[in-house]
């Protein structure tokens, strides 16, 4: 969260998202060092002097006062100011005492979160547990019921379930295939090739998740399941 920066430098902040925390930074100095640290003026540390936070945010002075659990930090708070004014002890005391606060409520998100994942999958395999006693011999709708909950679980958009068939896999429960890519899938089965997901489950890997398909060596190889899966199916966050 931003407060007060100049646009360009917010837009910037927020454009790059997730980044490693860098000692030219306040922020990225305050997380190495897991301390609390002060910049009376950013033109005069070498460092920092040509960093994006004073050329593009326009900061002279700073504190980064950085958010610890049990020791090891899960956040910054980082303060600047547009002249060169450093902040008294007294006031960087209050921002420590905030960044406590900011560090119980984290944990009490962090509880509750937990808690209520906890329940949603005890719910979800008691809904599982009555599909199979009410279709005894029946496994299609388990089948089903396991993918639905699955999906549900994991805000997928749509899935698929394979059940092994010596070196082959075969589907026997689909929820909410793009048409495109179902009739691609259709038309096209898809052999184990080295590296794709069908092999890597077949050779014994126990969780498989591609965080970013379009970044894995079989998009950029062109391999046509890959790529129907993205280019037909939408889908860049993968799964099993």
């Amino acid at each position: 969260m931003n407060w007060g920066f100049p646009p360009e430098f917010e837009t910037l902040v927020r454009a790059r998202g997730k980044f490693l925390p860098n000692p030219r930074t306040l922020t990225g100095r305050t997380i190495l060092e897991q301390r609390i640290v002060r910049i009376d003026d950013y033109a005069a540390d070498p460092d920092i002097a040509s960093g994006e936070g004073t050329v593009l945010g326009k900061a002279r002075s700073g504190i980064g006062v950085p958010l610890l659990r049990e020791g090891e930090p899960i956040g910054v708070i980082a303060l600047a100011r547009q002249e060169v004014e450093p902040l008294q002890n007294g006031r960087s005391k209050l921002v420590r005492t905030f960044a406590d606060q900011a560090v119980i409520a984290i944990e009490n998100a962090r509880l509750i979160t937990e808690t209520r994942e906890a329940l949603e999958q005890q719910t979800a395999t008691a809904e599982v547990l009555r599909v199979i006693n009410s279709s005894p011999g029946d496994l299609a709708p388990v089948f089903d019921a396991m993918l639905e909950k699955a999906m549900r679980l994991c805000g997928a958009e749509f899935g698929e379930f394979f059940i092994t068939e010596g070196e082959q896999l075969r589907a026997v429960a689909l929820r909410g295939i793009p048409a495109a890519f179902a009739e691609f899938r259709h038309g096209n089965p898809a052999p184990p090739t080295p590296g794709s997901i069908t092999a890597r489950i077949l050779t014994g890997e126990p969780v498989i998740h591609v965080a970013d398909v379009k970044d894995d060596d079989l998009y950029r190889r062109g391999d046509p399941h890959r790529r129907a899966l993205v280019d037909l199916g939408g889908h860049a966050h993968l799964f099993r």
